[in-house]
């Protein structure tokens, strides 16, 4: 029964998305989707009978938001840094292929930002972010918040001796609220998370590090593929929603220590990097012909045909 009620939802959720919102006739057309960069078996082939059996598209492709984000960006090679809602990803890739042996994933993002800054916020006005209930934080007005205001400390612990509460922000109401150092307090955690209790998560500083580290002491690698690994690991690609705090292209560079010429690249429209990317791909048909599945290649062979045209 509770498996029906989801089916049914989605079904819902998708035919608002496609026939109110796109105003599109899904029989008329192809979709590409992106996933998660360790998206199992099994959920892909869920989502392939849901589009094929309820909508009946033409051709479905599935690719990973990072491989998106890279194409974006004009190159084929290089270790993409996609910050989201509740997660951030470190992966990279070589020549379009992606390198999930490298890979790794950060379970904080922006999600995370927000609730830090409602944390900050709590004591010094408790009074004027509650909800109409009172029993909360309203979430969109800090949302508003971390948006406009929040930014990156270039050296935190400087800046925490130095702040001051200067930062005025006008609530929905009307009244005015003053902040300080929670404005960079809060975006610590995409650096620092064991300052947050999360002693187990290492920042995104250390992580990329880390995967620098690997790739440059691993010996088993072929001289040539760690060439590759290694000039990946010098052209890192920000982007996600989470990428858009003013200072944190700066303060990574400074964070990766490891002995490369690298550059750190934040392009202006990186919260859109993966939708740009993929409007890019789909429209390049010598390339992705293969990377297509089609619905009678569904019908014929099942939904887990869908995997061998997968990254």
């Amino acid at each position: 029964e509770e498996e029906e009620e989801k089916k049914e939802l989605l079904h819902s959720v998708g035919s608002s998305l496609f026939y109110n919102e796109l105003r599109v006739s899904p029989d008329e057309h192809s979709l590409l989707c992106t996933e998660h960069v360790f998206t199992d078996n099994k959920t892909r082939e869920k989502t392939t009978r849901w589009l094929f059996d309820c909508f009946s598209f033409r051709r479905v492709m599935f690719a990973p938001q990072e491989l998106l984000v890279l194409i974006a960006s004009g190159y084929t090679t290089g270790l993409v840094i996609n910050m989201g809602h509740t997660y951030i990803s470190i992966v990279p890739i070589i020549e379009l292929n992606i390198l999930r042996n490298w890979a790794v994933i950060l379970p904080i993002g922006g999600r995370d930002v927000v609730r830090s800054m409602q944390l900050f916020l709590k004591n010094r006005c408790r009074h004027q972010l509650f909800n109409s209930n009172g029993d909360d934080f309203d979430d969109k007005v800090v949302e508003d918040i971390v948006k406009k205001h929040v930014y990156v400390a270039q050296n935190y612990d400087l800046e925490m001796k130095n702040a001051v509460t200067d930062k005025e922000h006008e609530l929905p109401d009307g009244q005015v609220i003053r902040m300080g150092r929670e404005l960079f307090q809060c975006t610590e955690l995409l650096f620092q998370p064991e300052l947050f209790g999360l002693h187990d998560t290492p920042g995104i500083g250390r992580a990329v590090n880390g995967v620098i580290t690997r790739v440059m002491d691993d010996v088993l690698l072929k001289p040539y593929l760690r060439y590759l690994l290694r000039l990946a690991c010098t052209n890192i690609i920000l982007a996600g929603a989470g990428s858009m705090y003013p200072g944190l292209q700066d303060r990574l560079y400074k964070e990766i220590d490891r002995p490369i010429d690298k550059k750190v690249r934040a392009p202006p429209e990186r919260k859109m990097s993966a939708w740009i990317g993929g409007s890019i791909w789909a429209a390049h048909k010598p390339q992705t012909r293969n990377c297509w599945t089609t619905k009678e290649e569904y019908e014929k062979f099942g939904p887990s045909v869908v995997h061998s045209r997968c990254w």
